[in-house]
């Protein structure tokens, strides 16, 4: 029975406690004795009020002192708990009796260095982390398994829906390992379920196996309920592949992950969980602890049920389980079934590929942040050298490398060339593409803009991601789509890898060998490190030293082999003691980047050629192109297991036809590519959700149109993203799975966004939804696991996994606004703001876009904004009079010719134009296409408004703050004036009483605050800073909720909501009994009161006490705060 006391504090439990000075026979109880096991149990009678779950008796050693185990119900931590204790005296020879009691957990606990298995007496159970004792499930006995036999359910659930299990113990719970557990129940079919719990590596393997031992078949089925907690946090986030991370109810049919996970806090997780699927399930639930509970069966999720609230950590807020259901199927006479599944902190024992998995994520990651900080190291060190020399810098860069290309009309100078012609290697066709790139480069800046400035330019452009760039530094493409090609291979290899290894099951000593070489291959991608240091050191000296005669620190001039990114990096004029002169200008950053094999393959390697030595059966992962360059050692031991990742499109091993599989399957895609998306419609998000207790997000529903164009039907796939000010997340709710011949179809979209988050917080704010389609392809990928033993022959087995692959067809998007109207002097201003996209078409490369608006006459302020998908769109505007806003393209300044008006610029998206006193005027904005791939769609948006009140924002909105009893927690909050026309004066800031909703209070006057002043110009914000002194008596793990107000003289007002969340301390609980005497009589009732108790679910009761002269006939659990 569950005895998540929170919830469950109106329960009563009635238990039997014999001593074995002689058996309580049947006319003692009213009920009837299974005395055959050391757990005795008591069937209660119809009407008996109990809810299911029995206590029991572990027999007494000796005679000498019993142990009651049952389950508290103290709620409160106030309440006594009461056992009422009923006896006889045992031949009259004794006048009086003393009992000593002890209260401890009511639980096995087996235990390894990882993981921690809490086992109740009837198998339910909960799990910690070992070494730090960190919670994996909810410290109580909140989670365990259902049996479905013929429809009739057999369950420890909280509900009236089930029997109770407990009442088939044939088998008490049985520990037979230090590392395996087990218990038996035969149910009235005469269905027995063995369920055994085993640890296994960092994961605790539950197994539930079924056997009928009837003559006729039965249907079995299986559930088991996780009841999932991550430290403190009782509404765990959780997350599957495919699925995502959820915190409302998901419904999981069919599961096609092996894995899930659970998370402490997410985003940014600091401890989580893992479950195995080892047998695969039928159906998986994420879903809130307090209604799943109550079904001991079948549970429907309600999608717009929280099970986990940002803020809150418990109940009701915050409360996770995950429900695991499996169909064993028809058992015949005789017949055996079985469910297992693992869950833990890692992978399960014999292969613990966790590590390996999290090795490679370390690797992928570090090369990541190496394609980073190379394009930064040298955007940087040519900004310095820039700024300080402009193009007597740049001009020297550029022409050196036109001259390479053999460009005429460049000018370099001898010395250069006898310095850098045979010490740069470099065929004409890669000078001319350096030559372009750096022209296009150092032409987007000017020695007038700051070294920042110039920075980013120079890094966006060696990332490739400048809009409307032409030249590039790896010719066809930037470091960027170099970065999006490495993490495209490497994750479909490794999920490859990471297969093919569990498979193979290795020792765990070849684990830790792969490993550690994965972690070296990781760290010796720091080893360019000082590349970039000293490139950048170079520059910073040369530009602060004397010009004529600089020295410049670096490295030597040898070609470096980034073999991890497939590109060769040849320093220029590095050398550490090169003198330049006058007109010799550093050319650090100005690196030759050659693109080898890895880049014009397409191949899909992982971590190129491995090969982890130190045991007889060593472990490497290679790539058989011998072309491909490893960045990891090669292993010194002959005998290896290797897995081999063929590439996908230039193999070079005897499977050479399953290219074909691939070509075939994408012409097929192509074929079909006639996939359209026709329309979007997404109306605007006006307000903040009611639902949302934090009135922070905001959520609307809209539509978007697909046609399938062509004569056959297709299987598209849509993908959903929107572009804004903040935080905003979109799903597509109807589902298509197929479109058939010249089908149209329209599918319901959700959306929503951070409203809180607005930087023009209640006015506006202007998001660009976009659908992007595509086909799906399942695509085969070759591979080969080839055993060389130590002695003999290799041989190999070929093997193929489908990877699904997605051929894109189109791209459209939709622009909509979203308003904060959760502020009171705000929802009294909004009803005079005017907003509409009033403009939206497409447009091409070169064409020029206008459109006239006017503005209504008590208009003070007039925003027009022009949002876009992509390429490079231009917004210019003129007024009634022809003057103009925007860039002038002749000198290439931004041309001001209407008054009280401001300009984004052109290098932003969207661009807006504001202009202050703009009533009953006519505007005319323009679209300029600088550069567009294809026709591309925009829209324009105008919101006029009048002049504001004082308006005052707090910000964060929602503030979350830990702390432990006792402590002083400090915090920041911004105090604003959003509206941009009137100044805030007289502010004061107040706090309500936070509390827990149970009693608990932290008082008003424990929250503090001090600001720097008491006034705030029109549109600007000031930092007051925000104590919270927590009580000494405030309840650990509680989190305490209230609200702050700010106000001025005038009467603008906000609040923000605080949660203080109370640490646990370590400290164990201290219980106390009152001591209890039983007295001289045939039968007497004696109450034993438990003083002192914690909300932790279930307890043992230890009586001590002389056989000789009492007998303990029964003992009856009880709440004393119960009604």
């Amino acid at each position: 029975m569950i005895t998540k006391a929170k919830m469950l504090n109106y329960l009563i439990i009635v238990g039997v406690l014999m001593s074995v000075m002689p058996l309580v026979t049947a006319s003692h109880l009213d009920g009837e004795i299974d005395a055959t096991n050391s757990i005795s149990r008591l069937k209660l009678p119809e009407g008996e009020p109990h809810t299911g779950k029995l206590a029991h008796l572990i027999e007494p050693n000796a005679g000498v002192f019993a142990t009651f185990a049952y389950n508290t119900n103290d709620t409160d931590h106030k309440t006594s708990d009461l056992l009422t204790l009923q006896s006889n005296s045992k031949n009259n020879t004794s006048d009086r009796v003393f009992l000593d009691q002890s209260v401890g957990a009511a639980s096995t606990d087996i235990s390894n260095g990882d993981i921690t298995l809490i086992l109740y007496g009837n198998g339910q159970f909960t799990m910690k982390n070992t070494s730090d004792g960190k919670c994996l499930l909810y410290p109580a006995d909140t989670s365990y398994i259902s049996i479905n036999v013929d429809g009739v359910i057999y369950s420890q659930a909280g509900g009236g829906d089930g029997n109770n299990i407990d009442s088939y113990i044939t088998t008490s719970l049985t520990q037979i390992s230090p590392t395996l557990a087990y218990i038996v129940y035969t149910l009235p079919e005469s269905v027995e379920i063995t369920q055994k719990f085993e640890l296994s590596g960092k994961a605790v393997k539950f197994t539930t196996e079924t056997v009928n031992l009837d003559g006729t078949s039965h249907a079995v089925e299986v559930r088991y309920l996780f009841d999932t907690q991550l430290d403190l946090n009782d509404g765990s986030p959780l997350y599957a592949p495919g699925i995502g991370t959820k915190t409302y109810e998901t419904d999981i049919p069919n599961p096609q992950f092996s894995m899930w996970k659970g998370y402490d806090i997410y985003p940014n997780p600091n401890f989580e969980s893992k479950g195995a699927l080892s047998t695969q399930p039928d159906r998986m639930v994420f879903a809130w602890w307090p209604n799943a509970t109550y079904y001991a069966w079948d549970y429907t999720p309600d999608p717009n049920q929280r099970f986990y609230t940002p803020g809150y950590l418990t109940y009701p807020e915050s409360d996770s389980c995950v429900l695991l259901y499996w169909d064993i199927g028809t058992l015949h006479a005789g017949g055996t079934g079985s469910a297992v599944t693992y869950y833990g902190v890692g992978a399960p024992g014999g292969t613990d590929i966790s590590a390996v998995e999290d090795a490679l994520d370390r690797y992928q990651q570090r090369v990541n942040r190496f394609y980073d900080d190379y394009a930064n190291a040298f955007a940087e060190a040519n900004a310095i050298l820039y700024k300080k020399y402009g193009e007597s810098y740049s001009d020297n860069v550029t022409d050196y490398f036109g001259y390479r290309a053999d460009i005429d009309d460049v000018c370099v100078s001898q010395e250069l060339k006898n310095i850098l012609d045979e010490r740069l290697p470099i065929a004409p066709e890669e000078a001319n593409l350096r030559y372009l790139f750096l022209k296009e480069m150092f032409g987007s800046v000017n020695q007038e803009m700051t070294e920042t400035e110039i920075k980013n330019s120079f890094y966006s452009y060696y990332m490739g991601t400048t809009a409307g760039q032409e030249n590039f530094l790896l010719g066809d493409h930037g470091i960027n789509a170099l970065k999006q090609e490495f993490n495209n291979n490497f994750t479909t290899a490794k999920l490859i890898f990471l297969n093919d290894l569990e498979a193979l099951n290795p020792p765990q000593s070849d684990i830790t060998n792969v490993t550690k070489g994965l972690d070296e291959a990781t760290n010796s991608v720091d080893e360019f490190k000082p590349l970039y240091e000293d490139f950048h050191q170079g520059a910073v000296l040369y530009s602060e030293g004397n010009v004529a005669q600089g020295v410049i620190y670096g490295v030597s001039y040898n070609p470096i082999f980034l073999t991890c990114l497939g590109i060769m990096v040849i320093p220029a004029i590095t050398a550490k003691t090169v003198a330049i002169g006058t007109g010799l200008i550093l050319f650090a950053g100005t690196a030759y980047v050659a693109c080898n094999t890895y880049l014009n393959s397409n191949v899909a390697p992982v971590v190129g050629h491995t090969a982890i030595g130190g045991s007889a059966n060593a472990f490497s992962y290679i790539n058989t192109n011998p072309d491909l360059p490893s960045i990891l050692k090669e292993a010194q031991n002959p005998s290896t297991i290797a897995v081999v990742d063929t590439e996908i499109k230039t193999q070079t091993w005897r499977n050479v036809e399953k290219v074909q599989d691939i070509d075939d399957a994408l012409n097929t895609a192509k074929d079909v590519l006639d996939l359209e998306i026709v329309d979007i419609h997404t109306p605007a998000i006006l307000s903040p959700d009611p639902n949302d207790p934090e009135k922070m997000l905001g959520y609307q529903t809209g539509t978007i149109t697909i046609r399938n164009k062509g004569g056959n039907p297709i299987k598209p796939y849509l993908k959903i993203k929107i572009d804004g000010p903040s935080e905003s997340t979109a799903t597509i709710i109807d589902e298509v799975t197929e479109l058939g011949e010249h089908e149209i179809k329209t599918l319901k979209i959700s959306y929503g966004v951070n409203l809180a988050e607005l930087d023009e917080k209640g006015i506006c704010g202007v998001y660009t939804l976009t659908v992007d389609s595509s086909v799906r392809v399942a695509v085969p990928i070759a591979a080969v696991i080839v055993q060389v033993p130590t002695m003999g022959v290799p041989y190999e087995i070929s093997e193929t996994f489908k990877i699904p692959l997605y051929y894109p067809s189109g791209s459209k998007s939709s622009t909509f606004l979203a308003y904060d109207q959760s502020n009171g002097v705000l929802d009294n201003s909004m009803q005079y703001v005017s907003s509409n996209v009033f403009a939206e078409d497409y447009i091409e490369e070169g064409e020029i876009d206008q459109h006239s608006y006017d503005t209504m006459a008590d208009t003070d302020r007039v925003t027009f904004i022009l949002p876009y998908p992509g390429s490079d769109l231009d917004l210019h505007l003129y007024d009634s009079s022809g003057r103009h806003m925007g860039v002038n393209y002749d000198t290439g300044e931004i041309e001001t010719e209407i008054s009280n008006a401001t300009y984004s610029g052109s290098n932003v998206n969207p661009e807006w134009i504001t202009i202050e006193n703009s009533g009953g005027e006519t505007y005319t904005t323009e679209v300029v296409a600088m550069q567009t791939i294809g026709t591309e769609s925009y829209s324009i948006v105008a919101i006029e408004s009048p002049e504001f009140p004082a308006l005052l924002g707090i910000s964060p909105s929602n503030l979350t703050i830990s702390g432990s009893q006792g402590d002083a927690s400090e915090c920041t909050l911004a105090i604003s004036e959003y509206g941009g026309f009137n100044d805030l004066n007289g502010i004061s800031i107040t706090a309500s009483d936070l509390t827990d909703g149970m009693g608990g209070v932290i008082p008003s006057s424990s929250l503090t605050f001090d600001m720097p002043s008491t006034e705030v110009p029109a549109g600007s914000a000031m930092i007051a800073n925000f104590t919270i002194d927590i009580p000494t008596d405030a309840a650990e793990g509680r989190t305490y909720s209230g609200a702050v107000t700010a106000e001025d003289a005038s009467g603008a007002i906000d609040n923000a909501s605080v949660n203080v969340v109370i640490s646990a301390s370590q400290t164990p609980t201290t219980i106390a009994i009152t001591d209890v005497t039983a007295q001289s009589s045939r039968t007497a009732t004696v109450p034993i009161i438990i003083n002192g108790m914690t909300n932790f679910g279930a307890a043992t009761v230890t009586l001590s006490y002389d056989p000789a002269v009492v007998q303990i006939t029964s003992i009856t659990a009880g709440d004393l705060g119960t009604p």
